[in-house]
Formats: C-alpha cells, structure tokens, sequence
C-alpha cells in the first residue's frame, strides 16, 4: 500500500518449485553440497492449466489420444517454464535470478 495515495498496488504473482541435487562434500564434514537448482515458475493462470492437464494425463476415463495430448502439453510447459542453475555455486546465481526478477512481482515458494 502506498501510504501517501492510500490506493493499493496489486503485485502479479507467481509460483517457483524448486528442487536441490547435492552431494556429499566429505572435505567439509560430510555434509551435502548443492550442485544443481532446477526451478519451474508458473502464474496462477498456468498452475492451473498443468493441474487439469496432469488429471487428464493420468485418468484411466480418457482416451489413449486424450492422455497423449494432455502429457505433451505438459512436457511443453516443462520446456518453456523450467530453468536449471548448474554447478557448485547454483544456490548464489539462483539468489541473484531471484533478486532480479522479483523487482515487480512476489513469488510464492513451493
């Protein structure tokens, strides 16, 4: 809310799901040691869309074809909306993304 206009913004959302990968680093006493962020980062309007999509992919009502189409326009949004960070400083260059692309929207970790 802008104090001064009393007139309240609204923020686009969006929704990031996250996944780590790591391995042992037996150098720093065993503990696990990130090397790869993969994020998929969806609006409402798309959460939505992938969730009737993954029902219609996975009900034994549908059709063969059914199936197919709605597990391929998944794998279309995996592809347009997925970014994977690689290496062992993932965790600092997916701060940075997240720092820059946060300016004008609040995102919703999952």
């Amino acid at each position: 809310m802008n104090i001064n206009s009393k007139k309240e913004e609204l923020i686009p959302v969006e929704f990031l799901f996250f996944d780590y990968e790591t391995v042992i680093d037996f150098n720093t006493s065993s503990c696990m040691k990130s090397y790869s962020l993969s994020i998929l980062r969806l609006t409402p309007f798309e959460l939505d869309t992938l969730e009737k999509l993954d029902k219609q992919g996975r009900s034994t009502n549908n059709n063969f074809i059914e199936r197919e189409c709605a597990l391929k326009s998944i794998e279309n949004i995996r592809k347009q909306k997925c970014m994977t960070f690689l290496g062992f400083d993932c965790g600092k260059r997916f701060i940075d993304w997240f720092l820059e692309n946060s300016k004008d929207k609040m995102f919703v970790f999952i």
